[in-house]
């Protein structure tokens, strides 16, 4: 499908879109920013807005836009990982030249999206280097990273960046709130009970408590619920560091419970708690779980023990 236009990216979306009404649309672009701000689906649908034949881009019908829907473009060509790799290659940049030298099947453009732009290794960077010095006259490419910094600099000086800041964090968090209610009623329930003071979240304990007799009656209806990590949308944002879709994954698959999990067993451990117990628990998740988590715990603990003395 083609991806949403996402609410914190108006300012990105109008110096794009005033770029394609005078006709200045840059040969490359380069989206840059921390994982989970959208950027690959920024990219996505300017890929979507630049193929389609309507005025009103993207506009979902077209023969162009069913394509791009479809994930089946003949103009839009993707250069990303291939499984069992952990760098672009050379032989895929070199692929990528062959066909975007080719005249366009629909209307005007070719779009090439390469993500992760900053896994290129020298090789493959340096082969699209030399397109990007002389590039086809109607190809568009956009280079997603989460950190520039990994790309050669003549590539860096060769393309028109876009930045993708943190976003507000008061549009974020509606949209998030949005996303998380649209699958869950009783979702939207709960945050009405939030906004008019039912329910209130005790950060030293990590569960809800009720306020009053309304907060009180809700949390009667599952004895369990009390003992349930939070599911708030304005703490997934905030453990995500302002990333909204990083947040979303947090949020989705119980992943923000499993996290909260992590650091109860280790004020557990530092307690002097039972370690078997805790092995126990930890071995369920599995190794890769509970390195990432730890690792980004203990980071962010010690970030907030710097910030606290200074």
């Amino acid at each position: 499908m083609i991806p949403q236009r996402l609410p914190w990216h108006d300012p990105q979306w109008r110096w794009m879109e005033r770029s394609i009404r005078s006709g200045r649309v840059p040969h490359a672009l380069l989206l840059r920013g921390a994982s989970g701000r959208g950027k690959a689906m920024f990219a996505g649908r300017l890929a979507a807005l630049l193929l389609c034949g309507s005025d009103a881009a993207p506009c979902g019908e077209c023969a162009s836009c069913r394509l791009c829907a479809a994930g089946s473009h003949p103009d839009r060509i993707d250069v990303g990982l291939a499984p069992e790799r952990r760098e672009i290659v050379i032989d895929q940049i070199r692929a990528l030249i062959e066909v975007v030298g080719l005249t366009a099947r629909f209307g005007r453009w070719k779009v090439v999206i390469v993500d992760p732009a900053g896994a290129m290794n020298r090789h493959a960077a340096n082969t699209l280097l030399k397109t990007l010095e002389e590039p086809p006259g109607a190809a568009v490419f956009i280079l997603v990273s989460s950190n520039h910094a990994q790309l050669l600099p003549t590539i860096r000086s060769r393309c028109q960046r876009i930045d993708f800041p943190v976003p507000d964090p008061a549009i974020a968090l509606e949209w998030l709130r949005g996303k998380v209610d649209d699958r869950d009623e009783d979702a939207k329930h709960f945050r009405r009970l939030v906004k008019h003071g039912h329910l209130r979240w005790r950060s030293d304990t990590d569960v809800w408590q009720p306020n009053d007799r309304v907060g009180s009656e809700y949390m009667a209806r599952d004895s369990q619920r009390k003992n349930e990590p939070t599911t708030d949308p304005a703490r997934a944002l905030d453990l995500a560091r302002g990333a909204p879709m990083r947040a979303l994954d947090l949020l989705e698959g119980d992943l923000l419970k499993v996290r909260t999990g992590l650091e109860r067993d280790l004020d557990e451990l530092l307690a002097g708690g039972d370690p078997i117990a805790v092995a126990s628990r930890w071995k369920e998740l599995g190794r890769a779980t509970v390195s990432i988590w730890l690792a980004e715990i203990l980071s962010e603990r010690l970030r907030e023990s710097v910030v606290g003395r200074t």
